[in-house]
């Protein structure tokens, strides 16, 4: 954040503590927050924004919604986005399995990414 100079906002509407396996939710979040870095990095400083924002669903179920500044995902790769080794990024950066690894990650945890 602080290399692309991205402001990161963090929302906690929800105080609530989850059972998980953390490295791999740190992992998750790590992937999501390096694909928004990327997008938001290419804009003018001052609108370059991450905001991060919690929401308790119910006793068993914590929402994370992750959003950014950048610009909207092209509708005609949205289905592609969670294919692995599938990446709109050049060629040599990045392997194309983050989103697809956390999507795993997340529905192991018996929730859903997308």
């Amino acid at each position: 954040f602080n290399y692309h100079r991205v402001n990161l906002k963090i929302t906690n509407t929800a105080d609530v503590e989850i059972t998980c396996r953390p490295i791999e939710i740190s992992q998750v979040l790590l992937n999501v927050f390096t694909n928004a870095i990327d997008e938001v990095a290419r804009l003018n400083t001052e609108d370059r924004l991450i905001e991060l924002k919690t929401e308790k669903l119910s006793d068993s179920m914590l929402r994370i919604l992750i959003s950014n500044a950048g610009p909207q995902i092209d509708p005609a790769i949205q289905d592609r986005l969670f294919e692995p080794f599938f990446s709109t990024k050049k060629t040599g950066i990045g392997t194309g399995l983050g989103l697809s690894i956390s999507r795993n990650i997340v529905e192991n945890h018996g929730g859903q990414l997308y």
